[in-house]
């Protein structure tokens, strides 16, 4: 499933952010995990939930793979 170019997370972090904290992604992620909590005690489906912030976890960890990988074969 691709996702449009600056499409933003739920937790409102943009893919193309490049200068962000370790410790403001933890927070960010902390935020997305406590909204699929909320999300779930509410009645939601907890596998839907669940595929959602596994979804969004793996696709942040791809797009900053795939910057590091073209960052490593820019030429200089």
């Amino acid at each position: 499933m691709a996702r449009a170019p600056g499409r933003r997370y739920r937790g409102g972090m943009s893919e193309n952010e490049e200068h962000v904290t370790p410790e403001e992604r933890e927070r960010l992620q902390r935020e997305r995990a406590e909204e699929t909590i909320r999300a779930v005690s509410a009645g939601g489906n907890p596998g839907e939930e669940a595929l959602k912030l596994s979804n969004e976890y793996t696709d942040e960890w791809l797009d900053r793979a795939t910057a590091r990988i073209r960052g490593l074969f820019r030429r200089r």
